[in-house]
């Protein structure tokens, strides 16, 4: 006798999707493999890189450079299988306006954000730079600065290539690695300066701009041109210290290709750079529900830290004897700990790779308490610059 409760099709029906979903997560594994994520402030990181810059398939340009890039850890609850419930922390990144540009039908490089969207992104970017102040960001004193470890600026320059030969710093001679694809993430400020240098050196001498195709371009076979910079952070001296040069007319590298998969991967930079905070459901790199939870979030922390220059007149002696007081409050962010290996979004821990620079994703099943990040399907694991 048949089981009237028993629903044969949607039986079938829910192993299918979880098929489905694993083949998802197994692909998400093999992408991170095979296009790293490379943060250039770690030491480990330093050195000298020969590469073949791959331009943004969004933009057709080589590298995208995101002034004032506005960073904020934020608690995010993950809700355990086993039904408790741990708070992390996460950097959200607040970027510029123009890192959201795409170039239209007529070849004109145009905002990618909608009038809503730009208008949220600016209320965003300007409830951080009042927090950042009322938390002491510009005090010279370092015991006056709340911000150090939970909010910070930086200048970004990101940009896809499949690297030839990478040289440590110990043994200049001797190339570490060699053949990987990466997106390369440097926070030096003088990158774009440096790199406009040596080009316009480089017209100079041979009177022309031709040679710049031979550098810049997608073509995964045959290339006779490369890029090659030297990035380190030597001690008693303020930034870092950077070279960059360009050869071409070579055939150095003539024979080394780049995997069809690899260059499917290394299309949208900002979108990788991202990771966890794009829109993976509307297939937008800006994410409204993770921007208005942001502001949510910075305007009840705006509460423990008002304006410093209003409220010096009427600060209370405890507030005085206590200027840390306000992390003791529920939305403190030093109530939290460091974010571990999982993504923010599905809740799934990831494992490291085989680089320190990329992050699988794996692990135990868990689920976001926030409804807001749990509904992106997305997880991409991101290492922590």
């Amino acid at each position: 006798m048949a089981n009237v409760d028993f629903n044969t099709k949607t039986f079938l029906s829910v192993i299918e999707q979880t098929g489905q979903q694993r083949k998802t997560q197994a692909q998400l594994e093999e992408e991170n493999k095979l296009v790293e994520k490379i943060y250039l402030s770690r030491p480990e990181n330093h050195g000298r890189y020969q590469i073949f810059p791959m331009p943004s398939t969004v933009t057709g340009m080589p590298f995208v450079q995101m002034q004032k890039t506005r960073e904020i850890k934020i608690p995010r609850t993950l809700r355990k299988s086993d039904g408790s419930e741990v708070t992390y922390e996460y950097w959200v990144k607040i970027l510029p306006h123009n890192a959201f540009n795409i170039v239209d039908q007529t070849g004109r490089e145009v905002s990618g954000l909608t009038t809503q969207e730009s208008q949220l992104l600016t209320s965003v970017q300007q409830a951080f730079d009042r927090l950042y102040e009322n938390m002491g960001g510009y005090d010279k004193e370092k015991e006056n600065n709340l911000t150090i470890g939970k909010l910070r600026k930086k200048t970004y320059t990101i940009f896809f290539a499949k690297c030839l030969q990478k040289w440590g710093l110990s043994n200049p001679r001797q190339a570490e690695r060699m053949n990987f694809s990466a997106l390369f993430i440097c926070a030096a400020k003088g990158f774009m300066e440096t790199l406009k240098d040596n080009i316009q050196e480089i017209s100079i001498e041979t009177n022309s701009d031709d040679w710049l195709d031979q550098v810049y371009n997608r073509n995964l076979t045959g290339r006779t041109g490369y890029m090659t910079f030297n990035i380190s952070l030597p001690q008693n001296i303020v930034g870092y210290k950077l070279n960059i040069d360009h050869k071409f007319n070579s055939q150095q590298y003539v024979n080394e290709s780049i995997l069809p998969e690899e260059a499917a991967l290394m299309t949208d930079p900002v979108e990788m750079f991202l990771g966890w905070q794009v829109d993976r459901e509307n297939n937008k790199n800006f994410n409204i529900r993770v921007m208005e939870e942001t502001l949510a979030f910075i305007n009840a922390e705006l509460a423990n830290y008002p304006d410093r220059r209003s409220s010096a007149a009427v600060a209370s002696s405890s507030e005085a004897m206590n200027p840390n007081a306000a992390f003791s409050s529920p939305t403190g962010f030093a109530q939290v700990p460091n974010s571990p290996q999982v993504d923010p979004f599905t809740g799934n821990g990831v494992n490291s790779g085989s680089s320190a620079n990329s992050i699988n994703n794996g692990g135990n099943s868990a689920e976001w308490s926030n409804p807001g990040f749990a509904n992106n399907p997305w997880g991409n694991g991101e290492a922590a610059s």
